[in-house]
């Protein structure tokens, strides 16, 4: 099941890759960083470059050495290793509310990549009953927030050894799916910020056949995420319905590091 999540993770990295259009001001050998730091998990991380526009296929590793996991104090934390690819992965678990730091040479440049793991958080079910044949209607509070945080959350159904992210209406006016208007729904993320804790609703598109049999289940992913992570998956959804991406630019980098708190559960 964590190997298989880390697939779905970097999906969204493989989908918006064929999408992505370097701009004029990029360079077209910078590194290009991609992954999603989760507290309590195994990290792993792309590392490619932008020259490479179908990333994460093959890049040499001779490009990328000395990738290591530092703390805020400096502290080296543990040596990623090169598994398959362009993947570069740890076993080492990275904890809620805390600052971390990936570095690694490029070519002999060393590049500092940060991150920050947000707070935990807790959710509770008030409602959920099914509306028609193809829509499950499902009402959540998000409590247990320390700050002021930013949440996306994602259904997705299990069936037939597969995952598939599901659609879902969503009107709650404080989401910024509905106060920008710029994502179309039905949607496939919700993205909102608070300091208080959330009633949210949630009627999720499906064949309900599908998932009254054995093995099938709907499940639910909400993450609470750093800000410029948050920014970079708004932006994502966003650029989709314009058929182009443009990776965050950092300068020395191409690309994100996410830090996430995630929450999993099925219906």
């Amino acid at each position: 099941m964590r190997n298989l999540l880390y697939i779905l993770l970097f999906c969204c990295f493989i989908s918006c890759s064929k999408e992505y259009t370097p701009s004029p001001q990029q360079e077209k050998d910078i590194p290009v960083v991609l992954g999603e730091i989760t507290a309590n998990k195994p990290i792993s991380v792309v590392l490619t470059n932008a020259k490479n526009i179908t990333y994460p296929n093959y890049v040499s590793s001779e490009k990328f050495s000395d990738v290591v996991l530092f703390d805020s104090n400096k502290n080296n934390l543990d040596t990623l290793i090169l598994q398959e690819k362009n993947y570069w992965k740890s076993n080492y678990k990275v904890q809620a509310k805390k600052n971390y730091t990936l570095q690694f040479k490029y070519k002999n440049n060393k590049i500092n990549v940060k991150t920050e793991i947000p707070s935990s958080f807790s959710y509770k079910i008030l409602e959920q009953k099914i509306l028609s044949k193809d829509t499950l209607l499902l009402k959540l509070t998000i409590e247990d927030i320390s700050d002021d945080s930013f949440y996306v959350i994602e259904c997705w159904q299990y069936a037939n050894n597969n995952y598939s992210k599901l659609s879902f209406l969503n009107n709650n006016k404080f989401t910024d799916n509905n106060k920008y208007h710029e994502l179309s729904s039905p949607y496939k993320r919700l993205f909102f910020k608070t300091s208080v804790p959330r009633q949210i609703t949630l009627k999720i598109i499906t064949n309900l056949y599908l998932i009254t049999s054995k093995d099938k289940f709907i499940e639910i992913r909400i993450k609470s995420v750093n800000h410029n992570y948050y920014e970079y998956l708004y932006n994502y959804e966003h650029q989709l319905q314009n058929e182009e991406f443009y990776l965050p630019n950092n300068n020395e980098y191409l690309g994100v590091l996410g830090g996430s708190y995630n929450i999993i559960f099925k219906i």
